[in-house]
């Protein structure tokens, strides 16, 4: 695991509380580049030997009188070093974080939108005596602070911090409700009050002196994604150059390559790309449980993909009755809040691709960007659920309420969603944020939820890209990518992907009866249609299955913790488990997220 810390105290030995920053992941064989501002003021660069080989992340730290630590990959590198040679810099390395120092020595802060890559950086100049943080423009690498007490603190690792700080930790109730609504936690936001998470695409800039230290609000240096409804559209060709080049860039020049392959369009389609540009065979990875039904294996068609593009594919098959020992195992590594099942199925695949690859490429954001969830449909058809009579809907919902509601079979999920769905007729101000929220068993207020409904398709996807892809996705997948030694590019987030996506008409993103309807046309261009146009899985692990092999007293001890007692009382709790095992309610997602936030909770005391 490779990571950044920092530290600016005057009341504090600050090269005592480093040492105590890097113990956190010692256990990882790591090694550890000093790098001292000044005698209240340090910097570390932490890696793995296996990520000192990785091109982007082992660096001298210094240039002129900007000290910089550093983590992740620039993928328009070799552009920009010849823009500064040009200029009249010269390079010693091709190292990414030479690159940056460079950079923001001859433009500054305006360096950033230059960089087209994911990463987190502080840079510091002790003569001027000030410092930023600096996260990249789509949330891809993390960076966590705390400023509090006249002392400043950093990490890219958010137990990390909480470990440096000379207070115990205390919850955030707030950022807790919003977890249980949501099962993440939104930047800034972290969970634990008085730690904050730099929002992606920000800079956070200080000042000290004489003791004093100032730190402004962090203000955003990137727009956040914007979509809108144009009258021309974008072209399939176009889209199909430009999805190729962003490939073609974060594949670099050392092979082997992997590329995570569930069979979906958006895995598919990256999967394509990388073979045309691969000079050997793209090694692929899928995950499937072999006990827990067809809604939970999707290496039938990962397999047909692979073989469509000639890959060298992986497929793991994994026991339900074994992956409980993975669970605990997980959840007591856990520093961000999340209770999203991908996680675990993450784990599983990132720990197989690491015996393979070092670059693995995901098919993350092309949900967000071109609206592929059923959620965008179901948003389409509020409307119209609205002008059905509500004696009506709740007629046809009694009738549903016999059936099963489980996920682990198709009629059971198919009437989960269509109750949750008709749920909403009973809320005259129902929205997408309602339609999201996870939280009605349990009802909570938090703030983050007091922001204007949403009611159109284009901030829909707005809300997806900037929240649960950059506040959920990208979080755990950087966090086990890391963990495994693996560098993890995201094609999609590709600005000029993204700035493509942006310009869409809104028949080519999602319909009442069709979602992501321009990628899926590109993708016929390459896969059989049967494969392009099954209906959608989605990258779920079965928790309902696993919950449901837990006993009763089980279930209760770990959804009964000290956390969930700050928010849900005892008879809710037992309620919904009694609900979920005897009535055979589907209230799994509920139950995980009452167990993720008590194993988090005590592994943050």
């Amino acid at each position: 695991m490779s990571g950044i810390n920092g530290i600016l105290s005057w009341k504090r030995d600050v090269r005592q509380c480093m040492t105590a920053m890097n113990r956190s992941l010692a256990y990882h064989d790591s090694a550890l580049l000093d790098l001292p501002v000044d005698e209240h003021f340090a910097l570390i660069q932490q890696q793995t030997k296996r990520d000192s080989s990785v091109a982007g992340v082992g660096h001298p730290g210094r240039f002129g009188d900007w000290v910089l630590a550093y983590i992740g990959k620039i993928y328009n590198s070799e552009e920009l070093e010849k823009n500064l040679i040009y200029r009249g810099y010269s390079f010693t390395s091709a190292n990414d974080a030479e690159l940056v120092l460079k950079a923001w020595d001859c433009w500054g802060e305006e360096c950033l939108p230059r960089l087209e890559g994911q990463f987190a950086f502080c840079i510091a100049n002790a003569a001027e005596q000030r410092f930023h943080l600096c996260r990249d423009r789509f949330g891809t690498k993390p960076l966590f602070y705390s400023n509090t007490d006249n002392e400043f603190l950093f990490s890219s690792n958010l137990r990390t911090l909480m470990q440096a700080r000379s207070r115990k930790p205390e919850p955030d109730l707030d950022a807790l409700a919003v977890f249980l609504a949501i099962h993440y936690v939104p930047a800034p936001q972290t969970g634990w009050k008085y730690l904050q998470k730099l929002r992606p695409g920000h800079i956070l800039t200080a000042t000290y002196s004489g003791g004093q230290l100032q730190v402004a609000e962090p203000v955003a240096w990137h727009r956040p994604f914007s979509p809108i409804d144009t009258k021309e559209g974008i072209s399939l060709d176009k889209l199909d150059r430009v999805l190729a080049q962003s490939v073609q860039e974060k594949m670099g020049n050392a092979p082997p390559i992997g590329a995570f392959l569930s069979g979906g369009v958006d895995s598919s389609l990256i999967c394509h790309y990388a073979s045309q540009h691969s000079t050997e065979p793209l090694h692929t990875f899928s995950i499937g449980f072999t006990d827990a039904g067809p809604e939970y294996d999707e290496t039938a068609y990962a397999l047909q993909a692979a073989q469509a593009i000639g890959a060298r594919h992986h497929a793991v098959q994994v026991e339900l009755g074994g992956i409980s020992e993975r669970i605990e195992r997980i959840l007591t590594e856990m520093d961000e809040l999340n209770a999203d099942s991908s996680v675990f199925l993450n784990h599983i695949v990132c720990e197989e691709a690491s015996r393979y690859v070092s670059v693995c490429l995901s098919g993350a954001g092309g949900d967000e960007l071109f609206g592929g969830y059923f959620r965008h449909q179901a948003l389409l058809a509020l409307e119209l659920l609205h002008k059905i009579p509500k004696p009506l809907i709740r007629a046809v919902r009694a009738g549903l309420q016999p059936l099963p509601q489980n996920r682990d079979q198709r009629l059971g999920n198919l009437v989960r969603r269509l109750i949750r769905f008709f749920d909403q007729r009973d809320d005259e101000q129902s929205n997408f944020l309602t339609i999201i929220r996870q939280d009605r068993v349990y009802p909570q207020n938090p703030s983050f939820f007091q922001q204007p409904g949403i009611h159109t398709l284009l901030k829909a996807l707005e809300f997806d890209f900037n929240h649960f892809l950059g506040d959920n996705i990208l979080s755990f997948t950087d966090k086990v990518g890391t963990l495994y030694g693996l560098e993890i590019p995201v094609p999609f987030l590709d600005s000029k992907v993204v700035q493509l996506a942006e310009q869409m008409k809104n028949n080519q993103r999602a319909t009442l009866f069709a979602k992501k309807i321009l990628l899926k046309q590109l993708a016929a261009r390459y896969f059989p249609k049967n494969l392009i146009y099954r209906k959608k899985q989605g990258f779920a692990a079965p928790l309902e299955v696993w919950l449901r092999n837990l006993s009763k007293e089980e279930l209760k001890r770990r959804c009964l913790g000290e956390s969930g007692a700050f928010l849900v009382p005892e008879p809710v709790i037992n309620q919904l488990v009694d609900s979920f095992l005897d009535d055979r309610r589907d209230l799994s997602l509920q139950l995980f997220a009452l167990i993720v936030m008590n194993a988090w909770y005590q592994g943050g005391n």
